[in-house]
């Protein structure tokens, strides 16, 4: 038991196990929070996006509004550009219009980088800003409308499009100079754009899954509900994140509650397509999870994150046929907006969603470990626990084990187990319904080296 407890030792803590899988990690580091003095205990929201253009280059930009009674409300405004990778931002705040200091000014809500140096925002009542230098200047484009833009995609320098609420779709063949609005005939909150080359655009329904796409410039659209076997019962359903590998084949992933959800908390959701949203394949359908996949993105085809609440994310190393639970993070609280900078690092927003606290990089650590046969392999199940839970093993041999529950101060919360297994597969009950929602590390010892698992209460 030595040797295989000493391979585990270098690669946990982990809550999802399998033989022959390459198992992973993912290395966090803060970069910067939203500081913003506010002198007083007033609530305050923010939020935040990101951009890459390669590498090397990405800006972020964003906003904190300060909730106090007028007028003393106000925003407070961030534009931070990296040219290293994120080891160093430079603030470029200064570079935006007037406007910005006024009170219950314009929010930018989204940014799109065309590449290094040219790159779109967007936000409430029709605001477009444009830049040609990196960020230096920031001028603000086309005329003033009343939408609230939520998103802005382009294909090349020229070619563009850009989506709101109101089911406002907005293109543009010139550069943002003047934008052609496209009748959709539908009131529904479009959030995410994807254009490509030859006219073609899509943009997607935030809370009904369904999609809209066009093949000439916006002229006709095809209006598309997103069907799948899990989404007969379908009471809320929402959209957080789709990544395209081209414009046939992507991967939309988000949150769905069917009729037999206590509440309205939502459940892991992610499908597949090759045929730009025709017919759709099912990836995940975690019902033991009740949190949304928040983002989905790949380094490259083949690798790729999942990000969700309470650090429970999922990576793929087969262009997303398989994902695996990764480590658990407890300083995570929900990672959205990820943007790789290449095929390991990935920079994220890590916060409460509409609260997010701070900026994130992320690096993929992937090692492919063959297993000795006689490796015991241990699947806590579901993960994260409401409730109730199973640990489910598999013996090749006969061993004592001792099984134990410990909280994050190191203190023992349960004795799941102390005796002797025969070989052969074995399940243990476990309840946590008493036990405070946290993160919790499951250790089994035979006595002389141990290994540990994480787990999540969320009641």
């Amino acid at each position: 038991m030595k040797n295989w407890i000493k391979l585990f030792s270098t690669i946990v803590p982990l809550f999802l196990l399998s033989v022959n899988t390459a198992m992973s990690q993912i290395s966090w580091k803060e970069i910067f929070p939203w500081e913003v003095d506010m002198h007083d205990s007033v609530d305050y929201y923010a939020q935040f996006s990101i951009a890459a253009s390669d590498s090397h280059n990405a800006t972020v930009v964003g906003y904190i509004y300060h909730d106090a009674p007028f007028p003393n409300a106000r925003l407070y405004y961030l534009i931070k550009r990296t040219k290293d990778g994120g080891n160093s931002w430079i603030v470029q705040n200064s570079s935006l219009p007037n406007f910005y200091d006024q009170v219950h000014s314009k929010v930018i809500e989204n940014i799109f980088a065309v590449d290094s140096l040219r790159l779109f925002a967007v936000g409430d009542s029709g605001l477009i800003l444009k830049t040609t230098d990196a960020g230096s200047t920031w001028n603000q484009i086309g005329k003033p409308i009343k939408n609230k833009f939520l998103n802005v995609c382009f294909s090349d320098f020229e070619n563009g499009a850009l989506v709101g609420n109101y089911g406002s779709v907005w293109i543009t063949n010139d550069g943002g100079a003047t934008w052609k609005k496209k009748e959709l005939l539908t009131q529904s909150t479009f959030h995410i754009v994807k254009a490509f080359k030859n006219g073609c655009y899509y943009v997607f329904d935030k809370y009904y899954f369904r999609l809209f796409r066009t093949f000439n410039d916006g002229t006709t659209w095809d209006s598309i509900q997103i069907v799948d076997k899990t989404l007969k019962d379908t009471l809320i359903s929402e959209t957080h994140s789709v990544y395209f590998f081209d414009s046939l084949h992507f991967i939309l992933a988000g949150g769905h509650q069917d009729q037999n959800t206590a509440g309205f908390q939502e459940h892991r959701l992610m499908i597949e397509t090759k045929d730009g949203g025709i017919t759709w394949v099912e990836l995940i359908n975690d019902t033991s999870v009740h949190l949304p996949i928040l983002s989905v993105a790949f380094g490259d085809n083949m690798t790729g994150i999942a990000t969700s609440g309470y650090g429970a994310n999922l990576i793929t190393s087969d262009g997303g046929k398989n994902w695996n639970n990764c480590d658990i993070d407890p300083s995570l609280a929900f990672v959205g907006n990820v943007v790789f900078l290449d095929k390991k690092n990935f920079l994220a927003i890590n916060g409460q969603p509409g609260f997010y606290s701070s900026l994130v990089s992320g690096t993929l650590l992937a090692e492919s470990v063959s297993l000795p046969a006689n490796c015991p392999i241990f699947f806590i199940s579901p993960n994260p626990i409401r409730e109730k839970g199973e640990i489910n093993f598999t013996l090749t041999e006969n061993k004592h084990l001792h099984i134990e529950c410990f909280d994050l101060l190191g203190r023992s919360v349960k004795l799941i187990a102390d005796e002797n297994f025969g070989a052969g597969q074995h399940s243990l009950s476990m309840d946590f319904s008493s036990q405070p929602i946290g993160l919790y590390t499951i250790i089994y010892t035979d006595g002389n080296e141990r290994i540990s698992q994480s787990v999540i209460v969320s009641h």
